[in-house]
């Protein structure tokens, strides 16, 4: 899925779709003075994105009674809260254990972004 979207999307973001891509580019360009601005711009860009987005879920989600009331009581966006999956590390999974793997799979996701969608991948005119 990964692949499909760098070669659907590459060309219209560059393949940015996180900051930590945009930092693995901008790194791997070796043009830092040339690119900071640009490099700025997107990690703005991609902090607003996801702060919108998080808003936008938080609304949607949200139920104030939610102390007050059942477990399977729906929430305003009609899903059960019971259905609502939280993203946080088993109890048996250390902060720093999380932490690696968090490394490790976005070490994986930029290196599959840089060599997918570089220049040497371009399609030829």
């Amino acid at each position: 899925m990964l692949f499909a979207l760098i070669l659907i999307a590459g060309p219209i973001t560059g393949g940015h779709f996180n900051p930590a891509v945009t930092l693995g580019v901008y790194i791997s360009n070796v043009k830092w003075r040339e690119d900071w601005q640009i490099f700025l711009i997107m990690l703005f860009a991609q902090f607003f994105g996801a702060f919108w987005g998080v808003c936008l879920a938080w609304n949607s989600l949200y139920n104030p009674d939610a102390i007050l009331t059942p477990p399977n009581k729906l929430s305003r966006g009609m899903v059960p809260e019971s259905e609502i999956v939280l993203l946080y590390p088993a109890d048996q999974v250390s902060n720093f254990d999380a932490f690696q793997i968090e490394a490790l799979c976005t070490f994986v996701f930029v290196m599959m972004c840089l060599l997918v969608k570089t220049g040497k991948t371009k399609p030829t005119k």
